[in-house]
Formats: C-alpha cells, structure tokens, sequence
C-alpha cells in the first residue's frame, strides 16, 4: 500500500457519523498511519470536565453538554495548530456553527452507516450513549436519530459508506485534498 503524501503541516482531519459506525477505532488507527496526533472529543470532553459524558447530560442537560462540546472542539482545534485528526461525537456537527469550524479548519469526511450496521456495532459495546436506550429498540432509535443527523452530515467534504472504509480509502480521500 501507498504511503499518504498528505500535507499534516496545517490541516485537520474530522471524523464524524453516527455513534457506533468506528470514527475512535479508525480515527486512531488513521492518526498512527498518517503520524498525525489523534483526539476523541469524547475522551476530551471526559478528561477535561472529570466526568462521563453521561454525568455531564445527567447534570447539565443535552444544551450544557453541546456547549461544553463547542468549546472542547474549539480547544482541541487549537491545540493542533499543526494537524491532526479529531474523533467528533455524533451530534458535535449538528449543533451551533460546528460544521462550518470544522470545514474552515480541514477536511470533514462523514462514515455513513444504516441503522442496522449501527446496532450490530453498539450492542457489542460496553459504551452508554445518553441519547440511545431509552423504550424503543436500538436499531429503530438509531434510524431516527440518523434521519434527525443526516442532513447536517453530508454537508461534510467526503462521505465515506462504513463498508468500504480502509485505511486505503482514507489515503485515497486524504491524497485527492
């Protein structure tokens, strides 16, 4: 496989798509392939506030954590004035102008996934996500949190289907930028 020629002197690369479609596994898998630092917002945002992102929702409510994500995603952009990749949370680019940041400061690619590819992923992990498993059935949960999402991730610069994803495909995006 090629080696990625991408110029990791003043981009970011952001992940981002629904919980459960990879965007930690890959994002530091990408990160170590590309020798790029590598941040999940989520662990950010944990370290940061000394809590799990579930206390935080507990306490604050779903409008404290997104101000919250804004400000760990504006931090985290800063503290990688030389690039690198940034894990986002699923509704990190559906909330305020976080989208039009992350876009202004590098390459947006979304890992699309169905509901169902979803479900797979998230009834293997041990992660609680505050907004899933409430009454109805995970899968159907995800479909319509998707549906409430989508519209805000394909404004991202790539769309990448979770099937082909590949640390080949990430270098065939990254070497196209």
């Amino acid at each position: 496989m090629k080696q990625i020629v991408f110029n990791k002197s003043n981009k970011l690369i952001f992940l981002i798509g629904m919980p459960g479609v990879g965007k930690s596994y890959w994002g530091g898998n990408l990160a170590h392939h590309i020798k790029v630092p590598f941040a999940d917002l989520d662990a950010v945002i944990k370290t940061e506030q000394r809590k799990t992102i579930r206390e935080i929702f507990k306490e604050e409510g779903e409008e404290g954590f997104r101000k919250i994500e804004q400000a760990t995603l504006l931090l985290t952009i800063e503290s990688l004035p030389d690039g690198g990749i940034i894990s986002c949370g699923g509704g990190t680019p559906c909330f305020f102008d976080n989208m039009q940041i992350m876009k202004a400061a590098g390459v947006v690619i979304y890992m699309a996934a169905d509901a169902q590819y979803l479900s797979r992923n998230l009834e293997r992990s041990a992660d609680y996500r505050p907004l899933l498993y409430k009454d109805n059935t995970l899968q159907q949960q995800l479909g319509d949190l998707l549906n409430t999402r989508e519209s805000f991730y394909k404004q991202a610069h790539h769309i990448l289907p979770a099937k082909d994803i590949s640390l080949a495909t990430f270098d065939k995006i990254l070497n196209d930028e």
